[in-house]
């Protein structure tokens, strides 16, 4: 209310003492009422979030003018609650601050600086699930992180923009990329005993399909033209961790898995490369190459998978082109 009056200064003092007094009275009762405390601590670094937000964001005279002091406060802040998280060991108040983080990318006005925050909340929770092992906080990351750059190429409408592709891609596909590695170096980590295989797989997948699924819409809005060279380093990329992964023996399936993927990126590329119906021929040998490292592989995932594509180009070449003698 006093905002909207015209005051800048004003506003923020009284959410910074209301922040105070929170965090003073959560302080006296955390002996007696510790439920409560910890309710009243939340409570304090979302309000203490959001008063510092306003102190640059979301006010149309703001009392820091200057875009970067107000997003260093906001950092400053996030990191202050990340530390109290680690002092306490507690997951959900480290995911409180990533969640805060990936807020903030979604505030800022400036694609790059949006993008650099979710490298860095992606990057601080794959190190704290090497340090700590905190699961659930490396699953909500990779999905807000994608999510968060979903809405960015959606045109924020989170800021009240009309829902519709953004006019230009700010090279947001390198960043694409960057959060895909750093999700995939999760399985290359030595196995924990304690958490299990199946929990690497949902890391695996879930990157994949975020990931595919982004770099899909990316591609329809921007490399149309251009989009069999990007499968193609996908291809790559994926078929060389794949390998990487395999020699080191870590992991049972994900090797296979990190196959599939690339293998799927390369059935794109020949496709945007050759076109149909040349590109049955090519997809048709691919099938052998496929073959040929699920045998090395000793993997029937990868048997399944290259199955069931093979059956699908089958049907659709005699389905819908004339015969070709060399096809």
């Amino acid at each position: 209310y006093a905002q909207n009056l015209g005051y800048s200064l004003l506003p923020s003092i009284l959410g910074y003492l209301l922040v105070g007094s929170i965090f003073f009275v959560a302080h006296k009762i955390r002996k007696s009422l510790s439920h409560l405390d910890f309710m009243l601590n939340v409570s304090g670094y979302v309000l203490a979030f959001y008063v510092t937000l306003r102190l640059h964001f979301f006010s149309p005279d703001p009392l820091i003018p200057n875009f970067g002091m107000g997003l260093v406060l906001v950092l400053v802040l996030i990191a202050g609650l990340l530390v109290y998280a680690l002092g306490k060991n507690s997951e959900f108040l480290a995911a409180l601050a990533m969640i805060f983080l990936i807020a903030t990318a979604l505030f800022s006005i400036y694609p790059q600086t949006s993008f650099v925050l979710r490298v860095l909340s992606a990057a601080v929770v794959a190190v704290l699930f090497l340090r700590k092992e905190w699961r659930h906080l490396l699953m909500v990351s990779l999905f807000l992180v994608y999510l968060s750059h979903f809405l960015w190429l959606m045109g924020n409408p989170v800021l009240g923009n009309p829902l519709g592709v953004v006019d230009a891609h700010h090279n947001n596909l390198v960043y694409l990329f960057v959060y895909a590695a750093i999700y995939a170096i999760i399985p290359l980590t030595a196995r924990k005993e304690t958490i299990p295989e199946r929990f690497y797989l949902s890391v695996v997948i879930w990157n994949a399909i975020s990931f595919m699924v982004l770099v899909l819409l990316v591609v329809l809005a921007f490399y149309e033209e251009t989009y069999a060279g990007i499968f193609a380093i996908i291809a790559v990329v994926c078929l060389g961790y794949s390998v990487v992964l395999y020699r080191r023996g870590t992991r049972e399936f994900i090797p296979a898995l990190f196959a599939c993927f690339g293998f799927m990126a390369m059935s794109v590329s020949v496709f945007g490369y050759t076109g149909l119906p040349n590109a049955h021929l090519l997809l048709a040998l691919q099938s052998l190459l496929v073959m040929s490292m699920a045998l090395w592989y000793r993997s029937r995932i990868i048997v399944v998978m290259n199955t069931i594509l093979f059956l699908v180009i089958l049907l659709i070449y005699t389905a819908a082109y004339p015969s070709v003698d060399s096809i």
